[in-house]
């Protein structure tokens, strides 16, 4: 992913400044593809997590460090909004990879005050 910085210099106007501040964040907009979340269980696999994680990222993905989950859950794909049902499958097909032998469905999330952010993305691996 390739990102261009529009930098000042001393002579720059006000506007001139305004006009690569806008540039410079209409090109993280478009770089961004979303958050994915793992959540995983105490008896994860580390370098399928590892290598699951890494793809993501490679794809763009912003991936945090995973979150240990200390009771029981189902393998899951979770997203929150409509528009990210396209990129949740992507998440749960990358999954697959390197989860083959275990379930994972993709479920759309209903919240009553959705103060998710569009393009978030968690993952829940059991084992």
């Amino acid at each position: 992913m390739l990102l261009h910085v529009y930098l000042k210099t001393n002579n720059d106007s006000i506007t001139e400044r305004a006009e690569r501040y806008q540039k410079t964040m209409q090109q993280i907009n478009k770089a961004y593809r979303g958050t994915i979340y793992f959540q995983v269980s105490s008896s994860y696999r580390p370098q399928a997590l590892t290598d699951c994680m890494n793809a993501l990222r490679d794809t763009g993905f912003i991936v945090p460090a995973a979150e240990t989950i200390d009771k029981p859950f189902k393998n899951i794909v979770k997203y929150f909004h409509g528009t990210d049902s396209a990129i949740a499958k992507e998440v749960q097909d990358v999954c697959r990879k390197y989860y083959p032998q275990d379930s994972l469905a993709l479920q759309k999330v209903r919240l009553k005050s959705n103060k998710v952010s569009p393009g978030t993305i968690e993952a829940w691996i059991n084992k």
